[in-house]
C-alpha cells in the first residue's frame, strides 16, 4: 500500500511539473523598450478606431491581474499589486472623449475617480491621456477580455514602470457599483 501511494505521489509530482512548465508559455512576449523608457509590443494586430469605439468606448473595465515588465523585458513572476502598499490597480470607463480611472489613493486616503481627455492612436493601439503620457497599449481584445501594456508609475530613481495587465468588461451593474464605490473626485482633493 505504501509503495502504491509513493509511486502515485511521484507520478503526480512529475505531472504537475510538466503542467507548470507548459503553462509558462502564455507569459512569453517580445517586449521592446522605446526611446523614452516605455515598453511596447511591436507588430500588433491593429485595432481600428472604429473597432475601439465599438468594443471599448461605453464600457467599464475591471482589473483582473498585472505583472510588471522587468528591465530584461520579461514579466515578473509575482503579480504586481500583490502585497503592494500605497496604491491599487485601476478600473476604467471609456467615454468617447474621456477616460475615467477608479483607484485607491493612499496619500489622501480615499477611493477616487479621475476623468481626463484621451486620444486613441491606431498605430500601436495606444491610448494617451491629455497629459501626453501613453497610459495603455492595447495588445488583445477577445471575449470581453482586454490585455494591455499599462503605465504604472515612476520609481524614485526616475525609472518608469510598466506592466502587462488584464481587464474584463464590466456589466452595467458592475459599472454602477464601481462608480458608487469610488465617490471622491481626485481633482477636488489633490493639490
Amino acid at each position: 500500500m505504501t509503495k502504491f501511494t509513493l509511486t502515485k505521489a511521484t507520478i503526480l509530482f512529475l505531472l504537475s511539473g510538466i503542467l507548470v512548465a507548459c503553462g509558462n508559455d502564455k507569459w512569453e512576449f517580445d517586449f521592446e523598450k522605446g526611446d523614452h523608457g516605455e515598453w511596447t509590443l511591436p507588430n500588433l494586430e491593429p485595432l481600428s478606431k472604429t473597432e475601439f469605439e465599438q468594443e471599448i468606448v461605453g464600457y467599464g473595465w475591471k482589473w483582473i491581474d498585472t505583472y510588471e515588465i522587468e528591465e530584461n523585458g520579461k514579466l515578473a513572476q509575482k503579480p504586481y499589486w500583490e502585497d503592494m502598499i500605497g496604491g491599487s490597480p485601476d478600473q476604467y470607463y471609456f467615454a468617447k472623449d474621456s477616460v475615467t480611472r477608479f483607484f485607491w489613493a493612499d496619500a489622501i486616503p480615499a477611493d477616487c475617480y479621475w476623468t481626463t481627455a484621451y486620444t486613441y492612436e491606431e498605430k500601436g493601439n495606444q491610448v494617451s491621456t491629455a497629459h501626453g503620457e501613453t497610459s495603455l497599449q492595447l495588445l488583445k481584445l477577445e471575449d470581453s477580455k482586454l490585455e494591455a501594456i499599462e503605465y504604472l508609475g515612476q520609481r524614485g530613481d526616475g525609472i518608469k514602470v510598466y506592466g502587462y495587465s488584464i481587464y474584463q468588461r464590466m456589466s452595467d451593474e458592475e459599472l454602477e457599483k464601481c462608480r458608487k464605490s469610488y465617490p471622491t473626485n481626485f481633482e477636488d482633493v489633490w493639490d
